[in-house]
Parts: structure tokens; sequence; C-alpha cells
């Protein structure tokens, strides 16, 4: 799965502490839509593993 416009790993920190700092969810945005594509991702992973385990 292709990602477009996610968030590096290495911003995580600096979105996190701007989002307690001015207590605006705005820089949770992107996190979520990371953490959902990661979860999407992980059930791809697991379906296909449990495909091939299955023939």
């Amino acid at each position: 799965m292709e990602r477009e416009d996610d968030v590096p790993s290495a911003l995580v920190p600096d979105l996190y502490l701007t989002y307690r700092k001015k207590n605006n969810i705005g820089p949770l945005i992107p996190i979520i839509e990371h953490n959902r594509q990661d979860i999407i991702t992980l059930a791809r992973i697991l379906s296909k593993l449990y495909g091939e385990l299955d023939q």
C-alpha cells in the first residue's frame, strides 16, 4: 500500500507537543491517519499470510 501525504514518523512527537501546548486537535489528525493506514496495512498482511497458510 502506497501512502500519500503521510506524516513522517520523525514529526509525530512535534505534532503531539503542538497539540498539547495549544490544546488544538488539528496536529493529531495526520497522526491518526498514519495509524489508520498502519492498521489497514497490517490487516492486509495478515489476510495474505492467512490465505497462504490455508492453501
